[in-house]
């Protein structure tokens, strides 16, 4: 296993364990059905096959990328329920700040949104790419297959964007432009359970029904500009069509999920930030693995 892989390890063992302390403050709990069962037999199996693999030399080049995929579902689940317990906190929204910043900027989110609808093939378009986050991100976990180290910086970085967003959304809650400007014939699931988790109404949730709530920052917009620097390591015929639809991706967050616009610039200042972090502890990593092999071969010829 590489060695940012265990940073994100120890972040979700720690995170787990706010998991189950802000779930009993909140009283949001995941139901425990069949689709449960079936994610934690999965998960179990992918584990299992990490482990048995990284130990047979033939089989060790699927090790990193089922390392990866054991990591990055529960690292979603504990984050999407994190989100639930996090809405409790009451706090004053701050839509009203975040909308007074866009027409700073002179950006009108109603007229934007309102020229995609009028415009089917560009909302396709947009909802696609919007909708393809969770399938980007278990391609990530197939790359480990080509670059592990890159595979396993971007799944740390995740966890940390994730952590950044949860402290965000407790500190500064906001709804959303859905929320904000309530647009007349748009029902938004991610609205009804925002609203029902503020008041309290949530208590059970199946892992089928968990979405993301959080609006301030995006965490779509954090997610492309993750993607576009993994895939940066493949070859240009590949790096550059990736890199145009993350683009759309974060333009996508403001009509598609309903972002203020300054949501789309806090996400991806927030990816940034944790992707130089995440750097940043790989190369001191890297610097002391250095250190050691020459004490090691000494030991050796002694």
């Amino acid at each position: 296993m590489f060695s940012i892989s265990r940073v994100t390890w120890v972040w979700l063992g720690c995170a787990v364990a706010v998991t189950f302390v802000s779930c009993q403050w909140s009283g949001v709990t995941i139901a425990l059905d069949g689709k449960l069962a079936y994610l934690g037999l999965g998960w179990c199996t992918i584990l299992a096959g990490a482990v048995w693999s990284s130990r047979h030399p033939s089989f060790r080049i699927i090790a990193a990328p089922l390392e990866a995929l054991a990591q990055l579902i529960p690292v979603s689940i504990v984050c999407a329920l994190l989100q639930y317990a996090a809405a409790r906190t009451g706090r004053p929204l701050v839509d009203a700040e975040l909308a007074d910043f866009d027409h700073a900027l002179y950006f009108d989110w109603p007229a934007c949104f309102a020229w995609v609808l009028k415009h089917p093939t560009v909302l396709t378009l947009l909802s696609w790419v919007y909708l393809s986050l969770g399938l980007q991100s278990v391609l990530v976990c197939l790359l480990a297959l080509r670059h592990p180290g890159r595979a396993g910086i971007i799944l740390a970085a995740n966890a940390l964007t994730l952590t950044f967003c949860l402290v965000v959304f407790v500190a500064w809650p906001a709804g959303g432009a859905f929320v904000y400007y309530d647009p007349p014939g748009i029902v938004s699931e991610y609205v009804e359970q925002f609203i029902a988790a503020r008041a309290g109404l949530l208590t059970s949730l199946s892992v089928g029904q968990l979405k993301g709530i959080i609006q301030f920052p995006s965490y779509h917009a954090a997610g492309a500009v993750l993607l576009a620097y993994a895939f940066t390591s493949l070859p240009r015929g590949i790096a550059i069509p990736a890199l145009v639809i993350e683009i759309t991706m974060v333009v996508s967050a403001v009509p598609i999920g309903g972002h203020h616009l300054v949501d789309v610039f806090a996400g991806v200042a927030v990816a940034a930030l944790s992707l130089a972090i995440t750097l940043g502890l790989e190369r001191i990593g890297q610097r002391n693995r250095v250190k050691l092999v020459p004490k090691a071969s000494g030991l050796v010829r002694a």
